[in-house]
């Protein structure tokens, strides 16, 4: 019963955000509001896929990677830095396009509970 609630959750949540629907600023601003909620399934999401959101989700709000390259010993400073290196280039629209899409995926995943 529970996963088959997830599935019609993750189902609905496609449905809203589907590929014919123009993604705006509006549904970043829910799904970043729904990413700091989540904490069942949150908790449960690997380093990977935390470091996908972030990048996309630096180059929603800021843009292009200008920063420094950290030094390799800062390892969490530069993990970030290339995961947000990587989206160089990619438009505001498609970066909050592909971060729906990703944490929607992960809440498919993961989902709200046991």
């Amino acid at each position: 019963a529970a996963t088959a609630r997830r599935r019609a959750r993750a189902a609905a949540a496609r449905s809203r955000c589907s590929p014919r629907h123009t993604m705006s600023q509006a549904d970043f601003d829910a799904k970043v509001a729904f990413v700091k909620s989540w904490t069942y399934g949150g908790g449960k999401v690997t380093s990977d896929e935390k470091l996908k959101c972030y990048g996309l989700f630096k180059q929603v709000t800021v843009g292009d990677n200008a920063a420094a390259k950290p030094w390799a010993v800062q390892l969490e400073a530069s993990a970030k830095w290339h995961a947000w290196e990587s989206r160089k280039g990619m438009t505001k629209d498609a970066a909050i396009t592909a971060y729906i899409a990703e944490v929607d995926a992960q809440y498919a995943k993961y989902g709200d509970g046991p």
